[in-house]
């Protein structure tokens, strides 16, 4: 995750950023937080397991668009309880692409 990212995702997130939140751990907390909290416009199945599916979300924040990996568990265990953890360096920044569709009726 470069410095360019991180420091447009933390105007995007917050907009007073006083300075409070410099400490790496705090950060990467802050932006799986985000990551986790906030309902993904996109979403791609990219691997599937017996207890859980690899995917890739997208969100919108603010006027960005960021793209992470993470679990859909297909069980009753939460991620953490299967030494899962948020992959913070899958975390990007994508633009949006149109793609143009014609369906023959």
């Amino acid at each position: 995750m470069n410095k360019e990212f991180l420091d447009k995702f933390m105007k995007e997130v917050v907009k007073d950023f006083d300075g409070t939140l410099t400490d790496k751990y705090k950060i990467e907390d802050l932006i799986q937080d985000v990551c986790l909290e906030t309902d993904a416009i996109y979403e791609d199945n990219y691997s599937s397991h017996r207890w859980y599916d690899a995917v890739t979300y997208v969100i919108k924040v603010g006027d960005m668009f960021v793209e992470y990996d993470h679990y859909h568990i297909t069980g009753d265990d939460h991620w953490t309880d299967m030494d899962l953890e948020f992959q913070i360096e899958s975390v990007r920044e994508v633009f949006p692409k149109e793609i143009k569709t014609i369906i023959y009726v």
